[in-house]
């Protein structure tokens, strides 16, 4: 017999405190398999441990106590040599715990989810309400930042597609280290603070759903801005250009209804339309002859009226943002990203749903906006988009 749950199966230790009774889990336990332990504890039962017992992987007062409630609400004692609970991880603990993590894991497994929201700004300089902390903590143990002993990152792959707390509060110090140390590894300053919006709250999502090996359709949490661009998208995802869209992205001088016919390829338009229904106030700019080559054409901010630039690094590519890619080559088509899929081996998109305008193989003047469902982008300079975050704020390109 073996452990099935994926949070504990695999683990050596766990797997002796299974078959043998000197390798039982007790008081004074330091290292992964602890903290597998407590992981099981709060995934079974929402038991809270210390926060220094979780930072260190140990198996301390708190951790003992959890497990002495887990083994009362079960009555799990060995009436060969007890007559009562005790605080100690031995078969009949760890055979329980293993159970309930399968089952929990089994029944919480969602196809497609969101990342937490946030209320405001978390990390170093960031608003940091109490909750905001608590459920970017749990993303960052989840993912295996934030903790100071050594660790394997598969240790909490269960966690990451069931609940965003850890078994306990993480530190403030913890949480602002992980930050940083995720960020770090992704390429980016140190300095960064996690918005409800950021593209980097996506990325350790989408490192906790990569632990998981599952994969997942990720969708914005409601009340987001990237939440209200995806609306406002689905619920325009049909018909052919209307007069708005033109007037409303500073593009009046050109008329839907001929003479003269309609022209103008007008997805970049129609994407600009989306950003501002949803008070992200963007206009899509076409470059007069002269000034070609000089600036960019393509989504522009309103105010201040700059170029609001672009990336091509898809590992930060979330709903909301508007992606500029050809099927042909190029890059030259704008569309609304309303779904991400992680295929749960990595975390760039390996396909995405959109909302696009002009399509559907017809000159503009009779093209429709319309929605395509897993799309596959390629990866590389073909493929350039619009960060939602970077409208949030100015400069900040991925």
């Amino acid at each position: 017999m073996r452990l099935q749950s994926r949070l504990l199966k695999g683990d050596p230790e766990l797997e002796a405190c299974l078959h043998h009774h000197d390798a039982h889990v007790l008081i004074g336990a330091v290292g992964e398999h602890v903290s597998k332990i407590q992981a099981a504890l709060y995934l079974a039962s929402g038991l809270r441990i210390d926060a220094n017992e979780l930072a260190h992987s140990r198996y301390g007062p708190s951790t003992a106590k959890a497990v002495l409630e887990f083994k009362r609400a079960r009555r799990i004692i060995n009436w060969a040599y007890q007559n009562t609970e005790d605080d100690v991880v031995g078969k009949m603990t760890i055979a329980a715990l293993d159970m309930e993590a399968y089952r929990k894991e089994r029944a919480l497994h969602r196809p497609i989810s969101s990342p937490p929201r946030l209320a405001d700004t978390v990390g170093r300089g960031g608003t940091n309400f109490p909750n905001d902390i608590a459920t970017v903590g749990g993303l960052l143990w989840a993912a295996g930042y934030g903790r100071k002993a050594d660790y394997h990152k598969q240790s909490f792959q269960s966690i990451a597609t069931i609940d965003w707390l850890p078994p306990g509060p993480l530190p403030l110090d913890a949480v602002f280290q992980g930050i940083s140390d995720f960020v770090r590894d992704q390429g980016l300053l140190p300095d960064y603070i996690l918005t409800p919006d950021s593209p980097v709250l996506y990325q350790l999502y989408g490192q906790t759903l990569a632990l998981t090996g599952s994969p997942q359709w990720i969708e914005p949490p409601s009340g987001t801005r990237r939440w209200a661009i995806c609306d406002v998208a689905k619920s325009n995802s049909s018909g052919t250009c209307q007069q708005k869209y033109l007037d409303e992205t500073h593009n009046q001088d050109l008329k839907v209804t001929p003479p003269p016919k309609l022209t103008v390829h007008w997805c970049g338009i129609y994407a600009a339309w989306v950003w501002r229904q949803a008070n992200t106030l963007v206009y899509f700019r076409r470059l007069k002859k002269e000034e070609e080559g000089k600036i960019y054409g393509g989504i522009w901010r309103e105010s201040p009226n700059q170029y609001l630039g672009h990336s091509a690094r898809l590992a930060y590519l979330a709903p909301g943002d508007i992606v500029v890619f050809s099927p042909n080559g190029g890059r030259n088509h704008h569309a609304i990203v309303t779904r991400i899929h992680l295929d749960g081996t990595g975390q760039i998109p390996d396909l995405v749903d959109l909302v696009e305008g002009n399509t559907g193989g017809n000159p503009p003047d009779t093209s429709v906006v319309q929605q395509t469902q897993g799309m596959k982008l390629a990866n590389g300079e073909e493929t350039m988009f619009y960060s939602v975050t970077t409208f949030n704020y100015p400069g900040r390109v991925f």
